[in-house]
């Protein structure tokens, strides 16, 4: 027999539901215990698109294209695990190995780190909106020739009860960037640059509600204890349970000091500041290990969110910027998922409004919100003290007054422009205080 993955008793209702012929992304956690699914999302259809539905005609890059709109939008410890497709029996006849097609599009277009593991299984699911029946495989998306393997998708009588981890870490990165790497496309040049500061996040020492524990200890050993006693006993110790909180601190080794000589010689110098707002939801199973690699990975995957949100905001801009300028990069919110415990995000820039948000959870995530449901307030935008402090970067105010015949009086177009985009990606990149200083010489 194969996997299983348990599914919230929320998604048995609405695949009942299930009328006319779609197909769409399953969300869920993979672990070595369990595998869950816990939301539904289906991909828009294209405006261009025949309305007889035939899933042989689904553009995979469509799909892919959602797929990497969707991702920005998952907090830690949930990602796409796989695709879906709905249809009466001749819609779906034969659609296996199309869903496959598309299961391993949307996979190369989400995955940062792929080849960190040996196998990777991910589902399909086809369903039946005439019998109801569900088929569920896994493919190993590390191998292109890999063959299904069945699966049993279980749907659960209540809801999954799930471990929230949060974190704030503050970030002070100066990128120096030089003349040779000036015609490097822009968000790539970012992050690069960020590389170091990735590296140093993922190898960080953590400590739960203050406390350091061991990586395959239990996170919550009260939630455990509390699954296993009998209904009607200890009531109030598995509520206090779901409503928990882990409070993690990171500590990073010290960030390697940019050479002066690098900071003379460079065409421009962008500056990140801020605190960054981390969480991730966990399984009630789950290892002090699972959790600190989730929510590290949240951190990174929201700096790099905002840095790709910040540079093509950039790139639309047509009027010139002054070659000195900060900018402050979107803001993180977050809105609930039904009343799973559960949280999707998304990012919010000053101009913008919470409509704009409640229109994105409901086009690209199938989150029917409200405005009063909508959490603002967890990253706050910078004050003018704050964006005062940003422009006293040790080294920059020395540099341009420095007289460096190698920086001064180049006004090369592209330096520019990465540089302005550098400085709003920093900017996008702080969560509590955000904001982010350029400077070109």
């Amino acid at each position: 027999m194969g996997r299983t993955i348990l599914a919230d008793s929320s998604l048995q209702k609405k695949i009942e539901t299930f009328i006319e012929p779609q197909i769409g992304i399953i969300i869920g956690q993979v672990s070595l215990q369990k595998d869950f699914a816990v939301h539904l999302i289906r991909t828009p259809d294209k405006e261009d698109e025949d309305t007889s539905f035939k899933i042989d005609a689904v553009d995979d890059i469509w799909v892919a294209t959602h797929a990497q709109q969707v991702k920005r939008m998952l907090p830690g410890g949930l990602d796409i695990i796989g695709v879906y497709a709905a249809g009466s029996p001749d819609v779906i006849s034969n659609a296996q190995y199309k869903l496959k097609r598309i299961l391993y599009a949307v996979h190369k277009a989400v995955s940062m780190n792929s080849s960190a593991s040996e196998s990777l299984e991910l589902y399909t699911l086809l369903a039946c909106t005439l019998t109801k029946k569900l088929t569920c495989r896994t493919f190993d998306v590390l191998d292109n020739k890999a063959a299904a393997n069945p699966a049993e998708w279980k749907p659960q009588n209540a809801s999954e009860r799930w471990l929230q981890v949060q974190t704030q870490l503050a970030l002070d990165v100066l990128l120096p960037i030089s003349h040779d790497s000036t015609s490097t496309v822009l968000k790539k040049q970012l992050l690069m640059g960020l590389q170091p500061t990735f590296d140093n996040i993922r190898n960080s020492l953590g400590t739960v509600d203050s406390q350091m524990l061991m990586p395959d200890q239990l996170l919550d050993p009260q939630g455990s204890t509390s699954e296993r006693a009998k209904k009607g006993k200890k009531k109030q110790v598995q509520e206090e349970w779901e409503s928990r909180v882990f409070n993690v601190d990171f500590f990073q080794q010290s960030s390697k000091a940019v050479a002066s000589s690098e900071l003379m010689n460079c065409d421009a110098k962008i500056c990140i500041r801020g605190m960054v707002y981390g969480c991730a939801y966990l399984h009630r199973k789950a290892t002090v290990s699972e959790a600190m690699k989730a929510l590290k990975s949240d951190v990174i995957d929201s700096i790099v969110a905002r840095c790709e949100l910040l540079c093509e905001d950039i790139l639309q801009a047509e009027e010139e910027q002054d070659p000195r300028v900060l900018y402050e990069t979107p803001l993180r919110l977050f809105a609930p998922l039904r009343d799973s415990g559960l949280n999707f995000c998304d990012y919010l820039f000053i101009d913008e409004e919470i409509s704009n948000s409640v229109e994105r959870f409901r086009d690209l995530v199938d989150v029917i919100v409200r405005e009063d449901e909508i959490d603002a307030d967890t990253e706050r935008k910078p004050e003018s003290e704050d964006l005062v402090k940003s422009n006293r970067i040790p080294g920059i105010e020395a540099e341009s007054g420095s007289d460096s015949s190698a920086a001064k009086g180049k006004q090369n177009p592209l330096a520019l422009g990465i540089g302005l985009a550098l400085g709003a990606l920093g900017a996008g990149v702080l969560a509590a205080s955000t904001y982010l200083f350029f400077d070109q010489d």
